[in-house]
């Protein structure tokens, strides 16, 4: 099993990053034999030393020199007004040369102008994240971006849009390893799988409004009436939002709200000297007596203790 993660400069760092642990976490747990020397790796279409500063945790190689891998990811990018494909052409060659034979590629939100610019979606249809929607047109008339249901599948490729790139990820992994793999990575990550892709009853489907809720929450979780706000985006009653959004998330939103910002909280503890105060009040808290109970809550220590033991600072 080789499995690649696709470099740019415009590849978004936290999200690779994230993606190799998850990887690296199954292959060390759940492949009984290793078969190959090189099991995770990055491949760029640039000199690899101009990327190594931003991607320092993962080998890289050139497209010119790298292994074949059974299975892609293509990340994320930062994208704005000036994307241009052409600029690409050597990495969409690549892509397209391990489509054809038979890589498994994997790419989420905006990793799909770089699938669009290799010709991955021949059927016409395609899925972006829904901010870059009208961007992706311009760049690609041919190509149909839709909402529902939140994914695309052709042949050996698979993209995601608004739906969250855990959800994507811990699918592949089931697939790839079994759903006792998917879940062990999701609890050891702390990470929501809900099942959304690949159902393991082969039922299947997915709310394409709650995926977009998750992601405007993902945004936005820091702010003021965000719940509120979020159904008034969707244009739904509040009944039905709840409704939906419990069955697609085992969660009420505000659970999942308290979620997303106690997860915020405990990375800039592990990660910055902010003051716990100061971090509760990013993280969308004004009250720092309930932040101090719900993050003792989910995480069953202190904000003063998860920082002692977690921080990677010296």
């Amino acid at each position: 099993m080789r499995a690649a993660i696709l470099l740019t400069p415009g590849s978004v760092v936290s999200l690779v990053a994230a993606v190799h642990d998850l990887l690296l976490h199954c292959m060390t747990h759940h492949i009984k034999e290793a078969a190959e020397v090189d099991l995770l790796y990055g491949v760029s279409a640039r000199d690899c030393a101009l990327l190594q500063d931003r991607f320092s945790f993962i080998r890289q190689y050139d497209v010119a020199n790298a292994p074949r891998p059974d299975w892609l990811f293509v990340p994320a990018l930062m994208v704005d007004g000036s994307w241009e494909p052409c600029r690409q052409g050597r990495l969409a060659s690549w892509l397209r040369d391990e489509a054809a034979n038979g890589t498994r590629i994997v790419g989420v939100g905006t990793g799909a102008f770089l699938l669009a610019e290799a010709g991955l979606f021949p059927g016409g249809k395609a899925v972006t994240h829904s901010r870059y929607a009208a961007l992706f047109q311009r760049n690609f008339p041919a190509l149909q971006v839709v909402a529902e249901p939140g994914w695309v599948e052709e042949g050996a490729v698979i993209c995601s849009g608004d739906l969250p790139w855990q959800e994507l990820v811990l699918a592949e992994i089931a697939r790839r390893w079994g759903d006792a793999a998917a879940r062990d990575v999701a609890e050891t990550y702390a990470l929501q799988w809900n099942h959304l892709l690949h159902h393991p009853d082969g039922s299947g489907g997915i709310d394409a409004s709650m995926a977009q809720a998750r992601s405007w929450l993902a945004e936005h979780y820091a702010e003021d009436n965000l719940i509120s706000r979020c159904i008034e985006h969707l244009g739904l009653c509040r009944r039905t939002f709840n409704r939906r959004f419990k069955q697609e998330t085992g969660m009420t939103p505000k659970e999942y709200v308290h979620r997303l910002r106690v997860q915020a909280s405990q990375s800039l503890l592990a990660s910055t000297r902010r003051s716990i105060e100061d971090i509760g009040g990013h993280v969308g808290y004004t009250d720092m007596g309930a932040f101090y109970r719900l993050f003792r809550r989910h995480t069953g220590v202190s904000p003063g203790q998860f920082r002692r033991g977690h921080t990677a600072l010296p």
